[in-house]
């Protein structure tokens, strides 16, 4: 039987190559075709903990194991080396990112890279070389003016593109837990961890305001995790703990969708990817995924029921 860390990869590719997703028609499950990629075709491991595509069609994958790059045809691995200063800097992949100009960054338990593809090399930053206070790196993303936002297990920074330096923004929690999720707005950042909930920052003052309290927004939220956030139809969908949670614009509640109400038993735990929310959770890991399909064309408050499409090992 193929491992259900076989398929999460292999849905993810799908979500991200667009295959699951078309505007055209309604997709089944028996419209769907798989092919494995494991160690035999030189994966480096089968515990893939996150997967991009870059501008030049290249899949990344992140394992604990080493990074690797396949064309669609082969699997190139990337390993850290005591030889090489400009090797990765562990072989233990948490997150990767591709900005907008087509960048790849590579978070590790050691530091951040930047892959630099005329050299097929890394840049790395940690507290050796930066203002880096812990190199485990959990969380990147992109802000408005196209400077990387990224964070350890306490502090949000940035990397500015114009300086090539990474300064501290804010510390946003106290005490150290796994960033998931950092979301640039105008005026605030969202991030997202997996035991303190979400909090928000105002980019004017840099203030940190903790959503299960008062805030300049109005949001209010009772949540232990806040792992993504995709913004469908102008309204916020949040994957947490407690379900997925959709908010209107001005902090409103409209809709709670508890894990129980999509069939699962546990919380919604990765990604939305064109509005497919994958989850993946317990002991041993469990992928779900819910394609929802009337949320392409209609405003939320016209739908009472979304329907979705629902993915996992024992219907595909």
């Amino acid at each position: 039987m193929r491992s259900t860390l076989i398929y999460s990869m292999l849905l993810l590719l799908l979500a991200l190559s667009g295959v699951l997703f078309s505007s055209a028609k309604a997709i089944e499950v028996s419209d769907l075709h798989f092919t494995e990629l494991n160690k035999q075709h030189g994966l480096s491991d089968t515990a893939v903990l996150d997967i991009v595509e870059d501008h030049m069609g290249f899949i990344w994958l992140a394992t604990s194991n080493g990074l690797n790059r396949y064309s669609g045809y082969d699997v190139k691995q990337y390993h850290p080396s005591d030889v090489d200063p400009n090797s990765l800097p562990s072989g233990f992949i948490k997150t990767l990112f591709v900005d907008s100009e087509g960048e790849l960054w590579v978070g590790t338990n050691t530091g951040l890279a930047l892959y630099q593809p005329e050299s097929d090399s890394f840049k790395v930053f940690n507290k050796e070389n930066s203002v880096i206070k812990t190199d485990l790196i959990t969380a990147i993303s992109e802000s408005k003016s196209g400077d990387i936002l990224f964070a350890d297990k306490k502090f949000l920074y940035r990397y500015s593109k114009q300086s090539s330096q990474i300064s501290v923004l804010t510390q946003v929690f106290k005490e150290e837990s796994f960033v998931k999720v950092i979301f640039e707005e105008a005026n605030r950042i969202w991030v997202g961890s997996n035991k303190f909930g979400a909090a928000l920052i105002d980019t004017e003052t840099l203030e940190v305001y903790d959503t299960s309290k008062v805030n300049p927004w109005g949001v209010s939220l009772d949540i232990r995790a806040l792992h993504d956030i995709a913004v469908i139809n102008g309204n916020y969908w949040l994957a947490t703990n407690e379900g997925l949670i959709v908010l209107a614009s001005n902090g409103r509640i409209l809709k709670r969708i508890h894990s129980d109400d999509l069939g699962v038993s546990e919380e919604v735990n990765t990604r939305f990817q064109s509005l497919l929310l994958v989850t993946i959770f317990g002991s041993a890991p469990i992928l779900d995924c819910f394609y929802y399909r009337t949320l392409l064309k209609a405003p939320y408050h016209l739908i009472t029921a979304p329907t979705y499409l629902h993915l996992n090992s024992d219907t595909i």
